[in-house]
């Protein structure tokens, strides 16, 4: 779960803790599937938007179609934040 957490926070860097679950449980299929999704789709999207709060990986195809579409979205959302009293850090 740490590495699976990790993950979804943006923390690649210390996602080694799925690696690690992975020789202790080698039978787990979530995280069997979760590395195969790393390695084999994931790092071939080498195009990134780091656009303010959040960050995409993107085919570079479909790069335009994000910043025009779906990058506003979580800008709105983020500014729209202070109403629950909750101010989100990091992306």
């Amino acid at each position: 779960m740490l590495g699976t957490t990790l993950l979804r926070l943006g923390d690649e860097a210390q996602a080694g803790a799925l690696r690690l679950a992975w020789q202790r449980d080698p039978y787990d299929a979530r995280t069997f599937n979760l590395l195969n999704l790393f390695r084999k789709i994931i790092r071939s999207l080498r195009d990134r938007h780091d656009g303010a709060p959040c960050r995409f990986r993107v085919e570079p195809a479909a790069r335009p179609a994000l910043e025009a579409i779906v990058a506003p979205f979580p800008r709105e959302t983020y500014a729209r934040s202070w109403r629950l009293r909750f101010e989100p850090r990091g992306p």
